[in-house]
């Protein structure tokens, strides 16, 4: 817990920089579930660059999916798990999510999403430093969209079974 603590402080630096452009950074998640080694487990992971501007990878939770096997059940998981672990200045650069291409997962990233935004008004979010440029789901005035990637090559799983090892 001090080490992701830690991780957080160090990345709040990072994200909540606007790059040269004026354009804001977010980080991304990675899910899937999982059955190595006999379990039966859910993972989410987000994407985090380091103070040095490398990619790196922070597990959020490598859990039971509490009998979550349909969309809004692993969406509800994956966003109680973020907004949980994750302070809500990082958490309002969330941009979207990765998974595989199964419909359940298509929708599954597209609910998580909203649940996000969702939260950020019920909150009235406004960016600490740049209030004018980024407050609850807008971005320069701009209604925020997920960036909803699939994932071709089923590189998500790889990721994912190896976080779970």
């Amino acid at each position: 817990m001090v080490d992701f603590h830690q991780n957080m402080i160090e990345f709040r630096e990072y994200i909540r920089k606007l790059l040269p452009n004026g354009f804001v950074q977010y980080y991304y998640m990675v899910s899937d579930g999982s059955k190595h080694q006999g379990r039966d487990r859910h993972g989410v992971i987000m994407t985090k660059s380091n103070t040095t501007g490398k990619p790196a990878f922070l597990p959020l939770t490598t859990s039971d999916p509490m009998g979550a096997s349909d969309a809004e059940g692993l969406a509800t998981l994956n966003f109680e798990t973020s907004k949980a672990k994750v302070p809500l200045d990082i958490f309002a650069h969330y941009g979207g999510q990765t998974t595989d291409n199964a419909s359940v997962a298509v929708l599954e990233r597209k609910l998580t999403f909203s649940k996000t935004m969702g939260h950020l008004q019920e909150e009235n979010y406004s960016h600490a430093v740049y209030p004018e440029v980024m407050s609850t789901n807008c971005v320069n005035g701009v209604e925020q969209l997920i960036v909803d990637a699939g994932d071709l090559y089923h590189i998500n799983n790889l990721c994912m079974g190896h976080c779970m090892e």
